[in-house]
């Protein structure tokens, strides 16, 4: 993934949770975008994009423990 500006983050504890979601999410989400765009370029920039706005909503969300669904529902 590309390098995320560090003012998307309000809290180090954002920027921990982010990075333990991306640690965890990003093989698997990269997999998944995989399959659907058939393409690693489309698919890296898919999951560029989809983590971009997991940054940037970090705020709204609670446990970063998911299921596949929410993962492919991230990157559509």
């Amino acid at each position: 993934i590309r390098v995320l500006p560090m003012q998307v983050f309000d809290t180090e504890e954002q920027k921990s949770r982010f990075e333990q979601a991306y640690q965890k999410y990003s093989k698997i989400g990269f997999y998944y975008a995989r399959e659907i765009l058939r393409d690693d370029a489309l698919a890296e920039d898919a999951l560029h994009d989809a983590f971009l706005s997991l940054a940037r909503n970090m705020d709204k969300i609670g446990e970063i423990d998911c299921n596949k669904s929410f993962i492919i529902a991230l990157l559509l």
